[in-house]
C-alpha cells in the first residue's frame, strides 16, 4: 500500500480478528492482506503470553513458514523505530510490535537475537514432531522421511500384496473374488488399489470395521439414499423453470414407446406414462427419475443432441401417414427445443451430469457380494504399505499425520495420552494459514490438539486458549493431496470439535485495481456454484472491493473488453516471443519501475520467450522455470566431471 488516502471498508472486521481472547475463522480472499493480519495477531499474542513457544503458527509450505518468520522479525525491527509509519496498517503493526518488544524486554526473551523461539512450522513438520515424541505409540518406529511422490512405494506395496494370490490362504480367496468382479483384470485391480492407498485416512477406519450384517447394511443404504435424494432435490430445483413442459414431453415419449413395447427403452422411459409434473426428489420415485435421465441424457451424462425411436420419437419415414408423420416431427422438435432450453441452465446441466453417475436404484446384491472381500483387500494392502515404509525408511505425508494422531490418542477416551498432555500444556494459541487446504487427517489433528480448550476456557476465562484459522474456499488447490474445502466451511459454521469459532469475512482487495476487481466480480460469480454445499465442497464466489484512492488512475473502461496487444499463430512461438519483448519494452519506456507478469499455460511455452528476454537485456525472475541442469554450460561441467572421475 502506498501513502494514498484510502478507506478500508472491512476495517472493523480486521480489528475483530485481533481480539486475542476469541477463537476466530477468517475468510480472506486473494489480495485481502491475510498474511499481514496473521502477523498482527501473532504480535498481539506475543505481548500476552508467558513464553513465545506457547504460540504455534502452522503453514502448508516451508517457504510460507520462512516468509512469515522473516516478516515477523521485520515487524519487530519496525517496532524498534521511534517514529510510527504514516500508513494505517503499518502503524498498527508498529504499535503491536512495540508492545511485543516491551514484553520481550520485561521477560528477557531476546527475540531479535534468537528468532528461532518463534514457533512457525509446516503442518507436516508438526506431525513429525508429535509422532517423534512417542515412536512406539505412534507406530512410526524409527523416524521415516516423507516424500512428495510416494507412487513407487504404493506400487511396491500393491505388488507384494498381489503375490498372495499364489498362496493357498484366505487372502488368496479374497483376491480371487475381487478379480472375478473385475473380469480377472489384475492390472485394473492394481491401479485401483494404488489410487486408494493415498486416500486411506478417509476409508481405512471404515474398511477395518466393516461387518457383513444387517445394521451395517441399513446404515450404508441410509447414507446412499440421503445422498441420492439430496442430489435429486438439486436437480428438481434446477429443472423447475421447465418442469411443466418437461412433464408433457416425457408423457409424449412414453405414449409413443407404447407402440414399440419390445424396445428396451420402454422399460425405463415407459415409467413416465401419464406424468403431469416432476417426480418428488425421493428415492421411492427413482424409476421415474431414471426415465427422465434416459430421455434427456446420454450414458455419459451429456444432454442429447438428437432424438430417435429409442427415446420415443420415430423418424418421419417410419409411417406413410403424412398427418401422423408431421405430428411425430412436431413432438420431436418440441422436445429438442426443451433440451436446448435446459442446456442454457448451467445448474441443470451440472446436476444432470452428476445424477446420471449415481446408482439411483441403490445398492444391488452384486454390490454387497463384493463389498466384504474388497474391504479385506484394502486393509491387507495397507498392511503391506506399512512394511514397505519401514524397509524403505520413507513414507507419504498421510502416514506422518496418521502417526501423529495415534500418538495423541489414548486408550481411555476420558483421559489424555502422555503426548497429548505434553502438547496441551505447551500450547496456548494456534494459528493456521490456508485452512481451506487441510485434509481429513490434518483437520482431525487440529481437533485433537484443541480438544480440551473449550473446557479450559470455561474453567479459566482469564487465560483463554484460542484457535485462529485463515482460509478462502475459492482458492483451494491441494485436492491432489486429499484436501477437503468442505472442512473449512464446516469449521466456519460449526467450529472445530467443541471449540466454537467466530466468523470474520474480509472483502477489501489491496492487490488489484478497482477495474480488475470489478471485472473478476462480474465474470467469476458465474463460474462458481450459486450456493454453499459442505458435502460437495461447493463454494460460491464472494465479491471483493478494490481499494479506491484519491489519485486512482483506473480508466472508466468497459471491463468486459480486455486489451489485446497482439495475436499470433500458435505454431509461431518465435513470433510470439518477439511480440512479448516488444510489449514489455514499450511498457518499460513509459514506466521503467513497472513490474510485468508473463502468464503461460505450460512451462514449455516459455522455451522461446526466455532467450528472447535475455537477448533484449530484460531482467526476469521465476521459480522452477529455467533449471540450471538444462543449461549448456552446466551440462558441459557435468560431462567434464564424469570424464575426470572415470
Amino acid at each position: 500500500m502506498s501513502n494514498k488516502k484510502s478507506a478500508i471498508v472491512d476495517n472493523d472486521q480486521r480489528l475483530a480478528a485481533l481480539e486475542v481472547d476469541q477463537s476466530i475463522c477468517v475468510t480472506a480472499p486473494a489480495g485481502s492482506g491475510k498474511t499481514e493480519l496473521l502477523i498482527q495477531r501473532f504480535l498481539k499474542l506475543l505481548a500476552n503470553v508467558e513464553q513465545p513457544e506457547h504460540i504455534l503458527a502452522v503453514t502448508f509450505t516451508r517457504k510460507a513458514a520462512a516468509e512469515m518468520r522473516e516478516r515477523i522479525v521485520k515487524a519487530l525491527h519496525l517496532g524498534a523505530q521511534p517514529n510510527a509509519p504514516e500508513e494505517a496498517h503499518k502503524k498498527l503493526t508498529w504499535e503491536l510490535a512495540r508492545a511485543t518488544l516491551a514484553t520481550d524486554k520485561a521477560k528477557h526473551w531476546q527475540l531479535l537475537q534468537n528468532p528461532t523461539r518463534l514457533r512457525l512450522q509446516t503442518i507436516d513438520s508438526l506431525c513429525q514432531s508429535i509422532a517423534g515424541d512417542q515412536p512406539v505409540l505412534s507406530q512410526l518406529g524409527s523416524r521415516l522421511s516423507p516424500v512428495d511422490n510416494a507412487a513407487a512405494l504404493y506400487e511396491q506395496a500393491v505388488n507384494e500384496f498381489l503375490t498372495e494370490l499364489e498362496d493357498n490362504s484366505s487372502t488368496s480367496e479374497v483376491i480371487s473374488r475381487v478379480l472375478l468382479h473385475l473380469d480377472n483384470n489384475v492390472l485394473r485391480l492394481k491401479n485401483l488399489l494404488m489410487t486408494m492407498l493415498p486416500l486411506r485416512d478417509q476409508w481405512l477406519g471404515h474398511a477395518a470395521q466393516y461387518r457383513e450384517d444387517e445394521d451395517t447394511r441399513d446404515a450404508l443404504e441410509t447414507t446412499l439414499r440421503q445422498w441420492i435424494e439430496q442430489e435429486l432435490q438439486e436437480l428438481f430445483n434446477a429443472l423447475t423453470p421447465v418442469a411443466s413442459e418437461l412433464a408433457i414431453c416425457a408423457d409424449i415419449a412414453a405414449q409413443q414407446l407404447q407402440q414399440t413395447p419390445s424396445d428396451k427403452a420402454m422399460i425405463v422411459i415407459g415409467k413416465l406414462l401419464g406424468i403431469t409434473q416432476l417426480p418428488e426428489a425421493l428415492h421411492d420415485y427413482h424409476e421415474q427419475w431414471l426415465g427422465l435421465l434416459q430421455l434427456l441424457c446420454t450414458k455419459e451424462g451429456s444432454l442429447r443432441k438428437r432424438l430417435d425411436k429409442h427415446q420415443g420419437f420415430p423418424a418421419k419415414s417410419s409411417t406413410k401417414d403424412k398427418q401422423l408423420s408431421a405430428e411425430y416431427d412436431a413432438r420431436k422438435q418440441r422436445t429438442m427445443s426443451l433440451i436446448r432450453q435446459i442446456a442454457e441452465i448451467p445448474e441443470a446441466v451440472a446436476s444432470l451430469k452428476l445424477v446420471t453417475s449415481l446408482p439411483i436404484r441403490g445398492y444391488e446384491q452384486r454390490h454387497w457380494d463384493i463389498l466384504e472381500p474388497l474391504t479385506q483387500c484394502l486393509v491387507r494392502a495397507c498392511a503391506h504399505l506399512r512394511l514397505v515404509f519401514g524397509r524403505a525408511g520413507e513414507c507419504d505425508y498421510n502416514e506422518i499425520t496418521s502417526s501423529a494422531l495415534r500418538a495423541l490418542s489414548a486408550d481411555d477416551l476420558d483421559s489424555l495420552s502422555d503426548t497429548s498432555f505434553k502438547w496441551d500444556q505447551s500450547l496456548q494459541h494456534i494459528l493456521v494459514d490456508e485452512f481451506q487446504d487441510t485434509s481429513v487427517s490434518q483437520f482431525k489433528l487440529i481437533k485433537a490438539l484443541t480438544s480440551e480448550w473449550q473446557q479450559s476456557n470455561l474453567n479459566n476465562p482469564e487465560s483463554p486458549r484460542t484457535l485462529f484459522i485463515v482460509g478462502d474456499g475459492m482458492q483451494s488447490i491441494y485436492g491432489f493431496r486429499a484436501a477437503k474445502v468442505g472442512l473449512f466451511l464446516t469449521a466456519r459454521e460449526q467450529g472445530v470439535g467443541d471449540l466454537p469459532l467466530r466468523s470474520v469475512e474480509l472483502i477489501q482487495n489491496f492487490r488489484s485495481t478497482p477495474a480488475v476487481v470489478e471485472w473478476n466480480n462480474r465474470h467469476f460469480s458465474k463460474a462458481f456454484p450459486q450456493a454453499t454445499d459442505i458435502s460437495r465442497g461447493a463454494v460460491p464466489y464472494y465479491p471483493s472491493i478494490g481499494l479506491a484512492t484519491a489519485d486512482n488512475t483506473d480508466p472508466p473502461a468497459d471491463f468486459s473488453k480486455p486489451l489485446v496487444i497482439a495475436c499470433v499463430e500458435e505454431s509461431s512461438r518465435q513470433c510470439e516471443s518477439e511480440q512479448v519483448v516488444f510489449a514489455i519494452s514499450r511498457m518499460q519506456e513509459n514506466n521503467p519501475q513497472a513490474e510485468v507478469a508473463i502468464l503461460v499455460r505450460y512451462r514449455s511455452h516459455l522455451r522461446e520467450i526466455l532467450p528472447a528476454l535475455d537477448d533484449a537485456k530484460i531482467a526476469w525472475q521465476g521459480v522452477d522455470i529455467d533449471p540450471l541442469k538444462i543449461r549448456e554450460v552446466v551440462i558441459d561441467c557435468f560431462s567434464l566431471t564424469r570424464a575426470f572421475i572415470n
